[in-house]
């Protein structure tokens, strides 16, 4: 079986959550290296003026780039082991009770995909017939944007491209990796698992749960409200106009995937709620 490196994200200010995700890797019996996440602070100046609001008006809040820069330290440390696959978890995720199992099978597949969300979705997404049936779960390409970044495998040649060469650090970490018309449409083909093994805690689903409080959400709305405001309405209409020529781009690309590659929309359910 190739070799894994498994590890968690974690802030240091967020104990609560280490405890959560720990509790969990314990029971499991899966041992992964804690990474500590990145804080704004720590963003390299010049990175977050390219970047980040207030200097980039359109660009994204400093905790969301501080996101990004923990996934690609995960990377780093997985580059100087001798693992073959990097499974990265973001600190908030609930694991199935098959986690560990699915897992094994899964790096024993035969021409497993470079990148793979393990993570359920909240909502349909497009997505490709299956390419591989590990019992009750399916292998299948995205054709859907998705969000976050709770819970994927990582190969070693996907890791160090994106490492060698970020010029998607403009969007946030979720968009450079899972959406399939973004900056990384080119270099990347992500795959779904079908049912999710894990799932993101996310505040509106579950008020008053501690731990599905985000640090990033606030910041990322006040980035938002500060490209609205900042330089008026010119600033404003840039975006809705690099937003459309985005959807326009991909808009073709789905007329050709529906009509006549038959790509369907399913839903992506986490596997214990099944």
């Amino acid at each position: 079986m190739p070799k894994l490196f498994s590890c968690y994200i974690n802030l240091a200010t967020r104990p609560d959550r280490r405890s959560f995700i720990e509790e969990q890797l314990t029971l499991l019996g899966l041992e992964a290296r804690r990474i500590e996440a990145t804080t704004p602070e720590r963003v390299p100046a010049d990175i977050a003026r390219r970047h980040c609001v207030p200097d980039n008006p359109l660009g994204l809040a400093r905790s969301e780039l501080a996101c990004t820069m923990s996934h690609l330290e995960a990377w780093s440390l997985f580059l100087v082991s001798d693992a073959d696959r990097c499974l990265v978890i973001e600190d908030d995720a609930d694991l199935s009770n098959c986690f560990v199992a699915t897992l094994r099978d899964l790096l024993n597949a035969d021409n497993l995909p470079s990148l793979v969300k393990l993570d359920a979705v909240d909502g349909p997404r497009r997505l490709g017939e299956p390419e591989a049936r590990l019992g009750r779960f399916q292998l299948r390409r995205m054709y859907s944007v998705t969000h976050n970044t709770t819970c994927y495998l990582i190969d070693r040649a996907t890791a160090a491209n994106l490492l060698g060469e970020r010029s998607y650090l403009g969007v946030p970490i979720d968009l450079a990796l899972f959406d399939p018309y973004g900056p990384l449409r080119r270099r990347l083909r992500p795959y779904q698992l079908v049912p999710g093994i894990a799932r993101a805690r996310i505040a509106e689903q579950r008020p008053g749960d501690p731990i599905a409080l985000s640090d990033i959400a606030s910041t990322r709305a006040s980035a938002a409200f500060h490209a609205r405001s900042a330089k008026g309405l010119s600033l404003t209409w840039r975006r809705l106009v690099k937003g459309a020529a985005a959807e326009l781009n991909a808009g073709s690309s789905k007329f050709m995937q529906d009509y006549v590659l038959g790509i369907r929309k399913h839903h992506i359910l986490f596997v214990d709620e099944q």
